[in-house]
């Protein structure tokens, strides 16, 4: 159901990873994919710890905003979590490169918002039409900007996973089941 100036998310996907990655090139990727989607990113929190044997810690929160209409706006929200960062340097191509271990936890999660430029706000007669408006544009919105916004985000996933060098779950899957063909076909 949606409301007249609410708000509707979209499920969280979420990536855990554990291993070697470029950090700096990570966050510029993602930087770069939401602005080429025509996003406008904004930085909320960025809190980093240093000090424990295991390595550094860091949180950080991003999210993009993105006038889809004069009605509708997208936000993709992320949070990072990275444990146990240890940084070194690894020479690539002749040129010296930063490279972090570590653990990264990502969960990506969307929301948008109707009438975000309070064009229904004002009197009682105006918020009136505006739910009206929203009841008429109530399938539009589910089947439309719902699925958009969910495809925007897996998209995002997608990039991510694949610059982390990540499988998906159909090539983990057939790798796992290879040796077991004959063992499933014959249950």
């Amino acid at each position: 159901m949606v409301s007249h100036s609410g708000t509707s998310f979209v499920k969280p996907p979420y990536i855990k990873y554990k291993g070697t990655y470029d950090w700096q090139g990570l966050y510029q990727m993602i930087w770069q994919w939401l602005v080429r989607h025509r996003y406008r990113v904004h930085e909320t929190r960025y809190r980093e710890k240093h000090g424990s044997p295991l390595g550094g810690d860091l949180k950080m929160q991003m999210y993009g905003e993105k006038e889809v209409t004069d009605y509708i706006k997208y936000y993709a929200n992320l949070y990072f979590r990275v444990y146990d960062v240890k940084e070194f340097e690894v020479v690539v191509n002749g040129k010296k490169k930063k490279m972090t271990n570590g653990r990264i936890w990502i969960k990506l999660w969307g929301h948008y918002q109707l009438d975000y430029s309070d064009r229904f706000k004002g009197n009682w007669f105006i918020e009136m039409l505006g739910r009206g408006y929203d009841k008429i544009q109530e399938k539009f919105i589910e089947l439309k900007v719902e699925d958009d916004l969910h495809y925007h985000l897996y998209d995002l996933h997608a990039a991510i996973r694949t610059f982390l060098g990540m499988q998906f779950a159909e090539e983990k899957t057939e790798e796992y089941f290879d040796g077991r063909k004959e063992d499933v076909d014959r249950r």
